[in-house]
Formats: C-alpha cells, sequence, structure tokens
C-alpha cells in the first residue's frame, strides 16, 4: 500500500468514526430529562382576576382589534394608491417614448454632431 492510499484509509475511518460519534450523541434517542414528566410547581402563586379587570381587558382587546383593522385597511388603501402611481407613472414614460438608451444615444448623437462642426471650420 502506498503513502496516498493510505492517507485516504486513514481519511475515510477518521470522518466513518466522527460520523458515527454524531449518530449515538444526536441519534433521536431522548435522554432522562425529556422524557422525565414536569414536577408541579407548588410554589406558584395563582392571580385571582376580578370580573372588572375581566371586562377592562376584553373592552381593550376589541379597542386594540379595531385599532388593528383600520390601521390594516389603510394599509390595503395606501398599497393601492402606490400601484396606481406607478402604472401612471409607466403609462406617462411610454407616451414620452422615454427609454434609458435612448437618452444617451442622444447626447452621442450630439456629441458627434459636435465634432462635425468643429472639423468644418
Amino acid at each position: 500500500m502506498n503513502k496516498q492510499q493510505l492517507t485516504n484509509l486513514l481519511g475515510a475511518g477518521t470522518i466513518s468514526a466522527l460520523a458515527v460519534a454524531l449518530a449515538l450523541m444526536f441519534g433521536g434517542r431522548g435522554t432522562q430529562a425529556d422524557n422525565a414528566i414536569p414536577a408541579q410547581d407548588t410554589n406558584a402563586v395563582t392571580e385571582v382576576v376580578t370580573a372588572d379587570s375581566y371586562n377592562a381587558l376584553i373592552e381593550q382587546n376589541a379597542q386594540l382589534q379595531e385599532a388593528v383593522d383600520v390601521l390594516q385597511a389603510r394599509e390595503t388603501q395606501y398599497q393601492e394608491q402606490i400601484t396606481a402611481a406607478q402604472v401612471a407613472l409607466d403609462a406617462q414614460a411610454n407616451v414620452d417614448g422615454y427609454t434609458e438608451g435612448a437618452y444617451e444615444e442622444d447626447e452621442e448623437y450630439e456629441e458627434h454632431e459636435e465634432h462635425k462642426e468643429d472639423d468644418d471650420d
């Protein structure tokens, strides 16, 4: 066996060992912590919500939902205005016959005309 074959064999063995190690570490087997049933917290404080507080929260939730609805309607309206403006700009650009390359070509033509006038002198 020559040196290159030995190096390739050693590299393949190393990669295989790393693959096996990773498969054993993250092989989908749950750990004891994953499988454990969480203990109930006996020190938890239960907050009692009064009916007035609950009703206030319900009312606040309704106000917030209404505000979200208004904002979404405005967003739709603004998007429609932006789209209409873009369509108008595109239409105006087509009517004017403006294209980006046409302007550059006109400048080059004018430069050639200026040089012709200078050459005639």
